[in-house]
């Protein structure tokens, strides 16, 4: 009995100081979420440009401007960017 007592006794200091030792091993890393040990500096996000509303029609004169030459593709696609409609 006394054995039995003095072996469990014997494991259980065992396997404290095996995992004490790890836990200590472990804390001397430190790392960025980067791993690169950088400052970074964040940004404050940007506000959604706002769109003008405009009705169906002058939507559609758009296409219309475009598909007879007054506008370019880019212009119209700028033009269309830009805007809502009703």
């Amino acid at each position: 009995m006394n054995k039995i007592f003095i072996s469990m006794l014997a494991m259980s200091l065992l396997l404290v100081g095996c995992v004490s030792g790890l836990l200590v091993a472990g804390e001397e890393k430190s790392y960025s979420f980067d791993n690169s040990n950088e400052i970074h500096e964040w940004r404050t996000p940007q506000q959604a440009p706002v769109k003008t509303l405009i009705t169906k029609d002058e939507y559609n004169q758009v296409f219309e401007d475009y598909r007879i030459g007054v506008l370019t593709q880019k212009e119209a696609s700028t033009k269309i960017k830009g805007v809502r409609t009703e």
